[in-house]
C-alpha cells in the first residue's frame, strides 16, 4: 500500500497505453493495405526503415537537411541493415525474415546495398500509397502528442 504523500508512478498508465495502442492499430489500419495486409513484411520494412537513418536521427545536427521527408537521405549516408539485424530488432524467424525481404526486394520497397544488407528504395516515401501514409502518420503522431501531453507534464 502506498502512503498518501509519495507520487504515484502508474497515475496515468492506462491511458497512456490506452493511447499508445490506438496509435500502433492506426498505424497498422494505415499501412495494411500497402502490404497486403501482410503484417510481417510491414514490421519488416519499418525496421530497414528505421535502421538506415537512426544514426542521422540521434544526431540532430546530421539528420537537420533531412528532417523534411521530400528530402531524400543519400545512399552513402543510410546504414544497410543485414538480415540478422532485422531478425534481432524483430523477432522474427531468420527463414521468414530472409524471404519476406526477397519478396520486398523483388516488389522494390527494399534494395540490397552493395555494403551488405538492404535500404529502403530511395524517395520511395514520397510517393503514391506511402506517401499518402507517410501523412497519415505525421497526423497521427501529432494527435498522440497532444493526447499524452497533459499525461506526461510533471
Amino acid at each position: 500500500m502506498r502512503s498518501k504523500g509519495a507520487a504515484n508512478p502508474l497515475k496515468y498508465s492506462r491511458a497512456l497505453g490506452y493511447y499508445s495502442m490506438e496509435y500502433l492499430l492506426r498505424t497498422l489500419r494505415n499501412l495494411g493495405p500497402i502490404f497486403d495486409y501482410d503484417y510481417d513484411r510491414m514490421i519488416i520494412a519499418l525496421s530497414v526503415t528505421m535502421g538506415n537513418i537512426q544514426h542521422l536521427v540521434n544526431s540532430p545536427e546530421r539528420l537537420a537537411p533531412y528532417a523534411d521527408l521530400t528530402t531524400v537521405i543519400p545512399a552513402e549516408l543510410q546504414r544497410p541493415v543485414t538480415r540478422l539485424a532485422i531478425t534481432r530488432a524483430t523477432g522474427l524467424p531468420r527463414e521468414t525474415v530472409r524471404r519476406k525481404v526477397a519478396g520486398l526486394i523483388e516488389a522494390g520497397v527494399l534494395l540490397q546495398d552493395e555494403r551488405g544488407g538492404v535500404r529502403l528504395s530511395p524517395g520511395l516515401l514520397n510517393q503514391g500509397a506511402f506517401f499518402t501514409a507517410v501523412e497519415q502518420n505525421d497526423a497521427d503522431v501529432r494527435r498522440l502528442a497532444r493526447l499524452i501531453a497533459p499525461l506526461i507534464k510533471d
